[in-house]
């Protein structure tokens, strides 16, 4: 069996630690996610400069609840609506390219999380029941953009089922966040940002060290996705 091996840098820039409205969130949200607060501590970053870009907020994959909160407790103090998505049946749409197996993270429910945005009484959210896009994206105004998309849904094809539905959608400057990024357990999601996104020639990729991967939308480059040819345009 191979060794396990583990990224390490020389950097001890970490702040994380001293920011005090980060620390009083994560205390909130921190029994309710398994993302790591190096991540949420990035997540809480990007939120807050969404404030200078137009478009609202989605996120798909939120299992308890604990990073959306975290979105969304920073993102009303930006005016920024956050759509919620979830089976909260656990994994779906797991494929030979993954290894883990339809179901897993079924442990939530949509009321539990309700409720938890309740008790904080946070109301800038909508949440989605049911596999998203498919079941659930049209519940979205058809009119409506994103400046950031929060994608945790840890494989191949869920991840790459968001992404091609709200590219188009993303403001210039918009930005989607893959979770699971380079993680043994998640090499779908891994594989769809490495091999995928070449083809968006308006896309902007940071490999980063922590599990995300993060998508800019070109400021000066929008041009449309591969996937849309001409018959695409012509019928809308």
């Amino acid at each position: 069996m191979m060794n396990e091996e583990f990224t390490f840098t020389w950097n001890n820039y970490k702040p994380w630690t001293t920011d005090d409205e980060f620390l009083r969130l994560l205390s909130t949200v921190k029994e309710k996610t398994l993302v790591d607060e190096l991540r949420l501590y990035e997540l809480y970053s990007l939120v807050k400069q969404c404030s200078k870009l137009p478009g609202n907020i989605l996120e798909v994959g939120v299992y308890k609840g604990g990073s959306g909160t975290l979105i969304s407790q920073v993102a009303k103090n930006i005016g920024k609506h956050v759509y919620l998505a979830d089976t909260f049946k656990g994994i779906v749409k797991s494929s030979s390219i993954d290894i883990i197996s339809d179901g897993l993270f079924s442990d939530t429910s949509a009321e539990s999380v309700s409720n938890f945005f309740t008790s904080l009484n946070i109301s800038c959210h909508t949440l989605l029941k049911d596999i998203f896009p498919d079941e659930t994206g049209h519940l979205i105004p058809p009119n409506e953009t994103f400046c950031l998309c929060h994608v945790d849904v840890d494989v191949y094809l869920s991840v790459k089922h968001v992404a091609e539905w709200v590219w188009s959608k993303l403001t210039l400057g918009g930005m989607i966040v893959f979770d699971d990024y380079g993680f043994k357990s998640c090499p779908g999601a891994t594989k769809y940002v490495n091999e995928e996104l070449s083809k968006y020639p308006d896309a902007m990729i940071v490999h980063n060290l922590n599990g995300h991967a993060i998508v800019f939308k070109n400021f000066n480059h929008a041009i449309p996705h591969p996937s849309r040819n001409a018959n695409n345009h012509s019928a809308r």
